[in-house]
């Protein structure tokens, strides 16, 4: 793989500012001119308190709650985008309004107007946003806000070495440094009133921040001239649907979203590849441009968001037809639910499933969770694929799942089996399935290995063959005794009063282990946890 391309907001800490902050760190420590450093600040922007924080945003919203919403009951807080921080504020009855934005993705002086209520205290928001680049009319809103004494905190990180720092009268003024390239999470608050802070920085810290602000300021030409024209580059060559072109935007941003293409699914595809996009929403990828990003850089991102475009909509999954069903005395049973579509194939006569497939427009962990649900569907009637559980479904999964794309791949087997529960069959104990046919494997040395490394391997097989099949009723087998070649298991849950404990479901037990481990192995029940069976 080529070296990584980094195109998301997470800037990688610039060089010049390592080596600056390891030489202060090294020459001041905590001690050292950060007066003057602050000083720096207030002259690029007014005059301010400066705070260093590890949260700027965090600490504006506290700030602002302990010295004015408890003073004034003004408990109404305006922004742009939902926020974590905004939402904890609600256990002390701070109510936050999201403001609706045009089809530029800018807010207006007169929807801001409109949404201001008697206990609005707090507009807070970023000068450009920091993925689609969109410019906002910060001094149209600051005047309608200083009309209603509603305070404004403004975010300007973005819009550094981008735009002109015009003359700005907020209240609250917050620079991220880590977008900026400044090592560690080093943000800065500068604001009208002095904030209460208890946390302390050493002197590195303060320079390095303004000297992370001075080379964003020293970058304009280059994003005004190179880094536009790569942007420019870029949305040609993608082949996607570029969005805010006719809007007032920063130079380095690209937004582009790709018919029937989750913006996750196309972003995880990306980092696979060495590339480092941002979703934006459910169907916008962002590429966020850098003064150091070169064009063979560019020309590479296009090529492969091109060919992973492609690969994933050569996935699009057509359900099965009815004519492919009477051909094979199946049933077509397909239903949507949310944003996924699941199909299966389906036995007349015994109500088993015989191949399964999904469609799903979701991030990445949707699609391997559907994908997981698949494999254990098939072989299994419509009442085991009904008790198919989350677990199950997670444990043949790759990578972290998350409840919502689980519940929703349980809630399209249920209305999927749903179609066929008219077909007889009989409910009986889930039994894994027969080894019937296929090379038989030996496991390596087995007769050399102690009682204790032969009971590991064989937990192995049950883990991965057999108690999945036995879960699917609410049962459980483990292993309890190696003696040589004979194993001893015993069963819990619904299994230990199921006559197949002794029965089917032994039989394939026993099968399938000498089948993938020995042919000579016995497997027997341990006889105290069964109920009614002997």
């Amino acid at each position: 793989m080529a070296d990584w391309i980094y195109l998301d907001q997470r800037t990688r800490p610039k060089k010049a500012l390592i080596e600056a902050m390891s030489l202060d760190s090294a020459k001041h420590w905590w001690m050292g001119p950060a007066q003057k450093a602050m000083e720096k600040l207030t002259n690029l922007f007014g005059e301010y308190y400066v705070t260093l924080t590890s949260s700027a945003h965090f600490q504006v919203l506290l700030s602002h709650y302990m010295d004015f919403i408890r003073e004034t009951g003004r408990t109404h807080i305006l922004a742009l985008e939902a926020d974590a921080n905004l939402k904890r504020l609600e256990k002390f009855e701070v109510q936050g309004k999201i403001l609706a934005l045009n089809e530029q993705g800018q807010l207006t002086g007169k929807a801001l107007e409109e949404a201001i209520r008697a206990r609005s205290s707090l507009l807070s928001l970023s000068w450009a946003h920091p993925l689609t680049g969109v410019i906002q009319p910060a001094g149209e809103l600051i005047a309608v806000c200083k009309e209603h004494d509603v305070k404004v905190h403004l975010d300007v990180t973005s819009a550094l070495g981008k735009l002109d720092l015009e003359p700005l009268d907020v209240d609250y003024l917050t620079i991220k440094g880590a977008a900026l390239g400044v090592p560690g999470q080093i943000e800065a608050i500068l604001s009208k009133e002095k904030l209460w802070s208890g946390e302390t920085f050493p002197y590195a810290c303060y320079s390095t921040l303004v000297r992370g602000v001075e080379l964003a300021l020293e970058e304009r030409d280059s994003y005004a001239l190179e880094v536009g024209h790569l942007r420019g580059l870029l949305e040609k060559e993608l082949e996607g649907h570029v969005l805010f072109q006719e809007v007032e935007r920063l130079p380095n941003t690209v937004v582009a979203a790709f018919e029937e293409i989750h913006a996750e699914q196309l972003v995880f595809a990306l980092k696979r590849q060495g590339i480092m996009a941002e979703a934006h929403g459910a169907k916008q990828v962002a590429f966020i441009l850098r003064a150091e990003t070169t064009q063979e850089e560019i020309l590479r991102v296009a090529q492969v968001v091109r060919e992973e475009v492609q690969k994933l909509r050569s996935k699009k999954m057509v359900p099965f037809s009815e004519e492919d069903a009477k051909a094979k005395n199946m049933r077509v049973c397909t239903a949507k639910v949310g944003t996924l579509t699941l199909s299966l194939l389906v036995d007349e006569e015994d109500g088993v499933i015989a191949d399964s497939k999904f469609d799903a427009f979701g991030p990445p962990t949707l699609h391997e969770a559907a994908e997981a649900a698949c494999t254990l569907l098939l072989r299994k009637n419509y009442i085991q694929s009904k008790r198919l559980t989350a677990d199950l479904i997670e444990k043949k999964m790759s990578m972290p799942s998350r409840h919502e794309d689980l519940n929703l791949v349980i809630d399209a087997i249920d209305a999927a089996t749903e179609m066929c529960m008219d077909i007889p069959i009989e409910d009986v104990y889930v039994a894994p399935p027969e080894m019937e046919g296929g090379e038989r494997t030996v496991y390596p040395n087995w007769e050399e290995l102690s009682d204790g490394q032969k009971k590991a391997v064989i937990a192995e097989v049950m883990e991965r063959d057999i108690r999945p099949y036995v879960e699917l009723d609410a049962g459980g087998v483990e292993v309890i005794k190696v003696e040589e070649n004979r194993i001893t298991i015993a069963y819990s849950g619904n299994c230990t009063s199921c006559f197949s404990a002794t029965g089917a479901t032994l039989d394939a037990i026993g099968n399938i282990l000498r089948h993938k481990i020995y042919p000579d192995l016995m497997v027997i029940p341990d006889t105290s946890l069964l109920s009614g069976q002997l």
